[in-house]
């Protein structure tokens, strides 16, 4: 219902000209994302994501954060104070936006480096990291997102972690 309500506001607003443009309901950017990065291989840096377009990229060209498989599996910043850890949750919308309060205990505190789940053999479903969030900067801390796990996997050397994004208006 809601996306149709959204689609009947885009068709409005084009039919009459009445908006004002400030509606961040219809900015694309603004919309959750589910997103999968893999590691081939255990080692170098395996998929990455740029945050200003939602592309998944090889290794860490031009990527935001990239997926990093050793013992266990990570996501790693391209810059230092990329994550903010605000602990497990249910969506997206329940993540606070409050980049200033991150880690368990409400301590400030951003990080390069957020842990994930063990590199033994699991399946997305068996992922202890499932509803790990947190907020996450872009490469030139001009922009902030929530992200949430939705699962990690690590099968036959190939690691994965899936994950729901949104930029914070």
């Amino acid at each position: 219902m809601q996306t149709h309500l959204r689609w009947l506001g885009v068709a409005l607003c084009g039919a009459f000209a009445a908006c004002s443009g400030d509606d961040s309901s219809l900015d694309t950017s603004l919309q959750p994302r589910s997103v999968l990065l893999t590691n081939l291989q255990v080692g170098p840096a395996g998929e990455g994501y740029r945050l200003s377009d939602g592309a998944v990229l090889p290794g860490t060209q031009s990527a935001d954060f990239y997926l990093n498989t050793s013992r266990v599996l990570s996501l790693l910043g391209a810059v230092p104070q990329t994550f903010c850890t605000k602990g497990k949750r249910a969506t997206l919308d329940e993540i606070s936006s409050t980049p200033t309060q991150c880690g368990l205990s409400g301590q400030s505190g951003w990080t390069s480096f957020f842990g994930l789940d063990g590199s033994g053999n699991h399946t997305e479903q068996q992922s202890y990291s499932i509803g790990q969030s947190m907020l996450v900067r872009d490469a030139t801390h001009q922009a902030l997102y929530r992200l949430r796990i939705t699962g990690t996997s690590y099968q036959q050397g190939v690691s994965t972690v899936r994950f729901d994004i949104a930029r914070v208006p």
